[in-house]
């Protein structure tokens, strides 16, 4: 609802084999999925695909698509690989089945650079999350939203953009190390927060497969920073100019 009442893109990982029984989760995704979701396949079940032969890797991820085709009437063209884990056969199957994007996680291997365009298979991973997974105690723990802000303004910087990861699980209650069904308001507050300061700062929210998109259309927040040194003096004409040709030429 956070996202659905704000009219906010939001990317759902779904795994093929554990979606569907719950009817009114899947009644609201169906409801709003149209204007404010989009669908993406997080593998079946939660095995790594790096642990599968190329073919085996190929079965399950059809066997994700029909599985989100039959419940939303959905092609998803996204994939979120179980545990963050991919390899060289799971990109081409990707490619194979027309997938166009993949998010995985920095953190777990998928290592810069991240071509804004021009790619087959886009490559846009977890930058920032709005939460953590405490092995310990085996659950999900929320994070402050301005750990998260931090981690993306980081991304934004750094990459071009910034990939922002939730669990459903660390906005339920636990209670001795297990979940509850109740939700923990304190953590639906703290994402409100986040939403809210990203569109505060004109930062623009788009799904995963837009990414690419909507970069070509933004000028990179360095070039607004030499801009502005340079309109007060701060740097020079010729230093400023420079930016400028680094710009067009790359």
């Amino acid at each position: 609802n956070v996202f659905v009442e704000r009219e906010i893109p939001l990317t759902i990982g779904i795994i093929g084999d554990s979606f569907g029984n719950d009817v009114k989760l899947l009644d609201f995704i169906n409801e709003n999925h149209k204007n404010s979701f989009e669908i993406a396949s997080h593998g079946i079940g939660n095995t790594p695909f790096t642990e599968f032969s190329k073919e085996e890797q190929d079965i399950k991820l059809k066997q994700s698509v029909q599985s989100i085709e039959d419940k939303l009437k959905i092609t998803p063209k996204v994939f979120v690989p179980p545990q963050n884990r991919f390899n060289e056969d799971t990109k081409q199957i990707l490619v194979d089945n027309g997938f166009t994007h993949i998010s995985a996680s920095i953190l777990h291997g998928d290592s810069p650079p991240f071509p804004l365009k021009n790619e087959e298979l886009y490559r846009f991973p977890e930058i920032g999350t709005t939460g953590t997974f405490d092995p310990e105690n085996n659950v999900f723990v929320g994070v402050s939203h301005d750990e998260t802000l931090s981690d993306t303004l980081e991304g934004l910087e750094r990459y071009g953009f910034a990939v922002i990861v939730s669990h459903p699980q660390e906005f339920s209650k636990t209670i001795n190390g297990t979940y509850v069904n109740e939700a923990n308001i304190s953590q639906i507050s703290e994402l409100e927060k986040l939403v809210d300061k990203i569109q505060e700062s004109k930062i623009k929210i788009v799904s995963i497969n837009q990414i690419n998109i909507d970069s070509q259309n933004t000028i990179p927040p360095w070039i607004k920073n030499n801009a502005g040194w340079w309109a007060e003096g701060t740097i020079d004409d010729e230093t400023f100019v420079q930016g400028i040709q680094y710009l067009v030429q790359e």
